[in-house]
């Protein structure tokens, strides 16, 4: 292995010359065309499954990646937020907003009944880190629960904007309520919106339904640092009282992206990731993914950032190979299969269209150089899921940048952690892959990543399409409609 020390400033420019001229960056760009294509018209949503570094002290990926959709396609909401998140802590999910810290209150977190856990057993099932937040019947709290909107959140502020939460609805009748509003987090705490007091007793006997309310606040100037709350000055939350998840929506963008975490923990592997997802009951995961579709996004891509942990892990992995030597690059890539399995499960189940969903495999970043066995396994094994799903791309950060330009450029978090970026790291990394990706997308024929159309594009195209792996109108079958959707395609080169 070269080390960092030894490489001489003349094979550092060779190095770099080379990757620029790189091919195979992307994989399977053209899967996520329509979803870039439905950006630009409509609403789309990432949900993102990662390491520490997805949300890296309150940023990381979650961050960098709001960023530069915002700046490429624009924000129509904030994601999807829990009120219970990292135990009640609030552990950063969210740039320009973020969960009000819940822990020290009356609210239970993650132990209700079965009955309300089964909706949002994310904490049992280790989906760090969503939760929800409880409170028992007969108790009462002025706690504030709810989302906190800073000025310099990825939308105008200032613009229409609602409040979307989901709680649950309990049989019988007595006590139960809540009383969304709005409040100005500077003094004097003007409250801007209330709503009327919402009753959590349906009077059935014995039922238990989770739904969906909201509070529209119209457009007008105000004061920086606002709460959407599920409580009101003047009235408290009174149990029984559940509340799964919580969004807010700028009324006036009616396109654009919004950004999702789902799973982020430090020193957790593809293997750990899987395992939490198929731990979740169904109604957990059907809850999670209700929010993320119920503001009209027409697409979900499912953005996987593993490979750093992996390299330690001993179990073996979960998916359909069970494959028992853990850290191999069959069993990161039988982990990723499981992962991806899960989600179209729930789709499945819940009857919603599989094509609305995509997904997005990113290895972790590179770590040395040159780079090593597994690292290169994995990335190999992104590649081949790519060619055996339909809507799946891979993206490979070792073809676009290496350890030695990143140390130049400050990218890693510390000169002694190369598992961890710096913030520039992540905003600049985050920049090169949505750059790759919506030019791969605008170029579907581009099969080879090579910038261009050519016949070296058809032959690829054949090979794969004779082996039955080339899915390119990504209606889950290789056929003829396939060949003719890659010829237009072909014809009409990169736009």
């Amino acid at each position: 292995m070269i080390r960092l020390r030894t490489i001489t400033p003349a094979l550092a420019g060779l190095c770099i010359t080379a990757i620029a001229h790189a091919q195979g960056v992307v994989r399977n760009g053209y899967a996520l065309s329509v979803f870039f294509d439905d950006a630009t018209k409509g609403r789309v949503d990432v949900v993102c499954l990662g390491d520490s570094n997805q949300l890296h002290y309150g940023g990381g990926w979650d961050r960098a990646w709001t960023r530069a959709l915002q700046r490429r396609l624009g924000i129509y909401a904030t994601g999807v937020t829990t009120p219970g998140e990292g135990g009640g802590s609030g552990l950063g999910v969210g740039e320009g907003y973020s969960t009000i810290a819940t822990d020290g209150g009356s609210f239970v977190i993650g132990t209700a009944p079965d009955d309300v856990d089964r909706y949002f057993n994310a904490m049992r099932a280790d989906l760090s880190p969503h939760g929800y937040v409880y409170l028992p019947p007969g108790v009462s709290t002025n706690q504030t629960v709810g989302i906190r909107v800073f000025d310099y959140a990825p939308f105008d502020v200032h613009d229409a904007l609602k409040f979307h939460y989901t709680y649950g609805v309990f049989g019988g009748g007595g006590e139960g309520s809540f009383q969304p509003s709005v409040r100005s987090e500077a003094p004097p705490f003007t409250e801007f919106l209330r709503s009327p007091i919402i009753s959590t007793k349906d009077g059935t006997f014995g039922s238990f339904k989770v739904t969906t309310g909201s509070l529209e606040l119209p457009a007008f100037r105000r004061p920086p640092h606002m709460t959407f709350r599920l409580s009101s000055n003047a009235s408290p939350i009174t149990g029984p009282f559940v509340a799964y998840g919580m969004r807010i929506e700028h009324l006036n963008s009616r396109k654009g992206a919004s950004l999702n975490t789902l799973y982020a923990k430090g020193s957790q592997s593809a293997r750990d990731m899987a395992a939490a997802l198929i731990a979740c009951e169904d109604a957990t995961l059907t809850t999670y993914f209700s929010q993320v579709r119920m503001l009209g996004a027409t697409r979900v891509l499912i953005r996987i950032n593993t490979g750093v942990n992996d390299r330690n892990e001993t179990l073996a992995s979960v998916g359909p190979e069970r494959v028992s030597d853990g850290s191999s690059p069959a069993a990161y890539e039988d982990n990723l299969v499981a992962i991806i399995n899960r989600i179209h499960e729930i789709w499945r189940l819940n009857d919603w269209d599989a094509r609305e969903l995509h997904f997005l495999i990113t290895p972790s970043h590179p770590r040395g150089f040159p780079e090593a066995e597994p690292m290169l396994g994995y990335r190999q094994a992104a590649r081949a899921i790519a060619d055996r799903f339909p809507r799946i791309a891979s993206f490979d950060f070792s073809r676009a940048v290496n350890a030695f330009q990143m140390v130049q450029r400050h990218w890693y978090y510390a000169p002694f952690d190369f598992n961890h970026l710096s913030e520039l790291g992540f905003e600049s990394l985050s920049s090169i892959e949505l750059d790759a990706l919506m030019r791969a997308a605008a170029c579907p024929a581009d099969l080879d990543d090579s910038g261009g159309v050519d016949g070296d594009d058809l032959v690829e195209f054949f090979v794969r399409w004779e082996s039955a792996s080339m899915d390119f109108n990504s209606d889950d079958t290789t056929d003829g409609d396939d060949v003719i959707a890659f010829f237009e395609a072909w014809d009409r080169g990169c736009e």
